[in-house]
């Protein structure tokens, strides 16, 4: 299974507090932005845009760098993520049936524009102090 950081421009505008937990706040896309500009080339164009190619235990080696924690990777049985949600389940079943198949070196090749980043370069710039804070006690 391969898996993809989930957004473009993931660097940090702000906190947002929401249930007594801090959720980071992503500043606005630029390759939707470049889409916009030039929306005579992207028209009828559906295009896939992570900014990164990893596995999930890749994706728990640098989080585990990053952090400073132990973070690892446990795949969860689709019966039981069906339980709970059955998107969620349809979006790993197609992960694991189908996967991306993004070329992740032509997007940064072709829209150098973009200021494409890797999952590691993201999660060193995370402030994980706070985000992975106890939530406050509820009154």
């Amino acid at each position: 299974m391969r898996s993809s950081s989930a957004s473009l421009d993931v660097r940090i505008d702000r906190l947002v507090v929401a249930h007594g937990r801090p959720y980071a706040q992503p500043r606005s896309n630029p390759y939707a932005a470049l889409a916009l500009q030039r929306r005579d080339e992207f028209i009828g164009r559906r295009i896939d845009i992570p900014s990164d190619e990893l596995t999930p235990g890749q994706i728990a080696k640098t989080l585990t760098a990053a952090t400073g924690r132990p973070v690892t990777h446990q795949e969860v049985p689709l019966t039981y993520v069906r339980t709970r949600s059955a998107d969620l389940a349809a979006m790993f079943e197609y992960f694991t049936t189908s996967g991306l198949d993004v070329d992740v070196a032509g997007l940064r090749r072709d829209y150098p524009e973009v200021g494409w980043h890797s999952f590691a370069e993201w999660a060193d710039t995370q402030d994980w102090t706070t985000l992975l804070a106890p939530a406050p006690a509820r009154q």
